[in-house]
């Protein structure tokens, strides 16, 4: 008997909610009734996509009846339904899943033919539509979508492993957040941050002080560019 049962919906959008920062399932509903008001961006800086949003239980068409116009559901990544011709008489609808695989088939092929993001955009695809369907940020990029798009829609770690550099991050992102993408203390001082930067970051004092940070740098901050490390000192 597990402690934590793999079956148990209300626990498992607990631990969705949990792993967003949020108290619990309440907090996450109070933001998808105030983001019919607000708009997407608010729900998609806290993590909410589309999918996280089917995880906790919530539909496109739920979101529509509380509210949430089709471009704000395009915004947050739900596939609008694919066009297509009435089934012949006698023949079942085609399933909400081979609807939604049919409108990913056509968003890949009009990729592969060359569209750009803002024809892309124009016919209701966003940057998290194309992520979806298994494009990375550097293949987004250069589809045309900005380094803006991909902040809304891609972790820090994941920017940072696709080569982006805290140089062009850091418009957009802490230096704590920095941090927790796996950046160096060495690598924070080259993109820019100083000894003070770093502190507040969280980064532990011994990183600091053999970043590469002059004694002077150092000094300023009360630390001395002795490390813990038998005394070494670097400059």
């Amino acid at each position: 008997m597990t402690l934590f049962p793999s079956d148990d919906p209300d626990d498992a959008r607990a631990k969705i909610c949990a792993r967003l920062g949020l108290k619990g399932v309440d907090e996450a509903h109070r933001l998808v009734v105030a983001g019919a008001r607000r708009g997407a961006a608010g729900l998609l800086a806290r993590g909410l996509t589309a999918g996280v949003l089917q995880e906790l239980g919530y539909s496109a068409a739920g979101l529509a009846k509380l509210g949430y116009p089709a471009a704000a559901l395009a915004e947050l990544g739900f596939l609008a339904p694919a066009a297509s011709e009435p089934p012949p008489e006698g023949a079942s609808p085609p399933s909400a899943r081979s609807a939604g695989a049919t409108q990913a088939e056509a968003l890949r092929c009009r990729i592969e033919a060359g569209e750009r993001a803002e024809t892309l955009k124009a016919g209701g695809f966003t940057a998290l539509h194309c992520k979806r369907i298994g494009y990375g940020a550097r293949e987004l990029e250069r589809i045309g979508f900005s380094l803006e798009d991909l902040k809304a829609i891609c972790t820090p770690a994941e920017l940072r492993r696709a080569g982006y550099g805290i140089r062009e991050l850091r418009r957009f992102l802490s230096a704590a957040e920095l941090r927790a993408a796996g950046f160096s203390a060495a690598e924070m001082r080259l993109g820019g941050f100083s000894v003070r930067d770093l502190l507040r970051a969280g980064y532990p004092e011994n990183q600091v002080r053999t970043a590469g940070f002059s004694i002077v740098e150092l000094s300023r901050e009360g630390l001395s560019p002795r490390s813990i490390d038998r005394g070494k000192t670097r400059y």
